[in-house]
């Protein structure tokens, strides 16, 4: 090195620029590109001005290599499996619906409802007398247990849900091994009774603003509600790092089965927008978000 050019590394020295604090001395991997990098120059350049705009150029180079991290290496760690739901993703259609800050179940911390909500939630009743949302609530809590179910999510954590839709091409499908294999099971294919033995500190309700993010974020407002199964796919999504569906969508005459109901031939989804769930589905399936199994 010239007296010329070890000036200008003291110059540099002097201004902060080879100036590293405790904290990037411990980046190692920088530290040794910027000292690699600048023995080299000092070898290849001869003249002041070259030599100055090569070592800022070799600076901002190794910080943008050090610096510039993947979407996949800072999506590990979200979760212990594979593939986690709450791992980043390149879709800003995914980024946009998808909003952790919704809580799904309530709870004697969450249950008063904005006027918004109430609204909402009043209008899916069927039964359009007065009531006392308050009263009913709090005689819930009597009932079951006041705790937020679900909400551990870790890097230690892998747990795999699945989601069992109410089609008929379940039947015959052999799914039944494949299904026990995960962590939860959420079923949407019960009749509904007119009471229902449980395990009281199991029950969990599903809030209604979480409902309304369902229908009016996930889908549009497309129909009047968004169907049972579609919730519990949403649902599933917020509380399990692997979700897969079973038996979801119309079968293969084009019937879309109910519980309530029997079918007639190519019906279509009453209340719900069958069609566009279905298709909502499967482009979670395409962004890796969900497993799909449509049976027969």
């Amino acid at each position: 090195m010239t007296q010329e050019q070890r000036s200008d590394v003291g110059y540099l020295r002097r201004s902060g620029f080879l100036q590293l604090s405790g904290a990037w001395k411990q980046m190692r991997p920088f530290n040794r590109c910027v000292r690699r990098s600048v023995r080299e120059m000092q070898v290849l350049m001869h003249y002041r001005g070259s030599y100055l705009t090569a070592v800022i150029c070799v600076i901002l180079f190794c910080m943008l290599l050090v610096f510039q991290t993947p979407v996949d290496e800072v999506s590990e760690g979200m979760c212990a499996c594979k593939d986690c739901v709450r791992q980043q993703t390149h879709s800003v259609w995914f980024n946009e619906l998808y909003d952790l800050s919704v809580q799904p179940l309530l709870t004697q911390k969450n249950y008063v409802l904005s006027e918004d909500i109430f609204k909402f939630w009043k209008g899916l009743q069927k039964n359009k007398r007065e009531g006392n949302y308050t009263a009913v609530v709090e005689k819930l809590f009597s009932l079951f247990p006041d705790k937020t179910q679900y909400s551990d999510a870790s890097p230690k954590r892998c747990r795999t849900c699945a989601v069992i839709g109410n089609s008929g091409n379940l039947k015959g499908s052999h799914y039944g091994h494949l299904i026990d294999l995960h962590d939860f099971v959420i079923s949407t294919y019960k009749r509904v009774r007119t009471s229902i033995k449980a395990n009281t500190h199991k029950v969990m309700i599903l809030h209604p603003a979480f409902i309304k993010y369902v229908h009016e974020t996930w889908l549009l407002k497309r129909a009047k509600y968004p169907s049972t199964g579609f919730l519990a796919i949403i649902f599933a999504l917020h509380v399990c790092d692997q979700v897969s569906t079973f038996g979801f969508g119309a079968d293969q005459y084009g019937n879309w089965y109910h519980y309530f109901e029997k079918t007639s031939h190519k019906i279509r989804t009453g209340a719900h927008s069958g069609s566009f769930e279905f298709d909502t589905m499967m482009q979670l399936y395409l962004e890796n978000k969900i497993q799909v199994y449509r049976g027969r």
